[in-house]
Parts: structure tokens; sequence; C-alpha cells
């Protein structure tokens, strides 16, 4: 939901709120100046009262959520509502930038210095990073020597496992690409997995 929509809708509950909250202190100040007055008018008035003032506390001291991050969407999806961009990003998806997005490009000169970085702070030990496909692919690419603009050709499947060793020299050797964990039946092959199943059954 945009901003925009937001502070309408905010300013919209608020008037609603104000509104009420007139009334009923209006109501609620006669009641008590006329005894002959019902009480249920007196306790709806002051229900009312406490309503419209947790409404008004609500849109304007509680802290506003903050907005969920936008979903994924698929090719033709990015396709149809993007046409230009996504044609751009065919003919040169290397300096191509998505809608409020960064080009490959710079996603290896903010990932690379910060697995450098990593690298170094961590001579000897075992580091783990836990990244989507875009950034195992310039991170690996990075680490077979390859350009950058082969980073497309690096497959990652969803959840996958490399391994990458670090020497001293500063010298990176793949030793794992794209690999499954083992016995993790959401990347095992259709088979295996059928097969395990009717074994638990």
């Amino acid at each position: 939901m945009h901003e925009d929509s937001i502070g309408m809708m905010r300013l919209l509950g608020s008037l609603t709120a104000i509104i009420i909250l007139i009334a009923a202190a209006v109501v609620f100040v006669q009641t008590r100046r006329q005894p002959d007055v019902p009480r249920t008018a007196r306790v709806v008035s002051l229900f009312l009262i406490v309503m419209a003032g947790g409404i008004l506390w609500r849109l304007w001291i509680t802290p506003t959520p903050a907005p969920l991050p936008p979903r994924p969407i698929s090719k033709e999806e990015a396709e149809a509502r993007f046409p230009a961009e996504w044609h751009t990003w065919l003919a040169d998806p290397w300096d191509a930038r998505p809608p409020e997005g960064e080009t490959y490009r710079e996603v290896e000169a903010r990932v690379i210095p910060f697995v450098r970085r990593l690298v170094r702070e961590h001579a000897g030990q075992a580091v783990l990073i836990l990244a989507h496909g875009g950034v195992n692919r310039v991170i690996v690419c990075r680490a077979l020597g390859l350009p950058m603009q082969r980073v497309f050709g690096i497959e990652q499947d969803y959840a996958c496992v490399n391994g990458i060793e670090c020497s001293a020299g500063g010298r990176w050797h793949v030793t794992l690409m794209n690999s499954a964990l083992p016995g993790d039946p959401l990347l095992m092959p259709a088979a295996e997995t059928t097969g395990q199943a009717g074994k638990t059954g």
C-alpha cells in the first residue's frame, strides 16, 4: 500500500473518530445535567468517548508498522508490468537496472569487498554466508576467475550449497558448487524422495 493511501486512510479515520468523540461528549454532558435521562445513554456515550480516544491514539501515537517488502514476481509478470525495463535487461543484463534495484555491476562492487573483508577477519576459520542466488553467482563467478559477464551461466538452485577455500595468498578455490544438502527431501530427486516417502509410510 502506498504512503499517500495510508495517509488518506489515517486522515479519514481521525475525522471519523473526532466526530464520534464530540457527539459522545455532548451526549455525556447532557446526561449529567438531566438526571431523568436513562443511565444507559450515559454508559454508551462514555464507551464511545473511550473508543474514539483509542482510535486517535492508535492512529497518531502508536508507531506505524513498517510496510511489507515487495513480493517477488515471475518473469512473465515482470515483462508485462515493466516492458521497457525488461527488454533493456535482456539487451544488457550486466548494466541494466531493475526498478528500485541495482545492476549486477553494483552488486559485485558491494558484495566482493564484503566477502574479502570476512576472509581477512576470519582467516583460518569456516565462514557461512546465506545469500540470494544473484549474490551467490557473483561470489562463485569471482572465485572461478571468470569475467562477471559470465555470471548468468552459473546455475544456483534453491537452498544449494557452494564451497570456497581461500588461501593465505588471497586465492579462491571452488570446492563445491550448486550442491544439495545430503538427505534434504526438498532437494533430492523425485524418484529418491518418493522412495523414502514409501518407506516411512
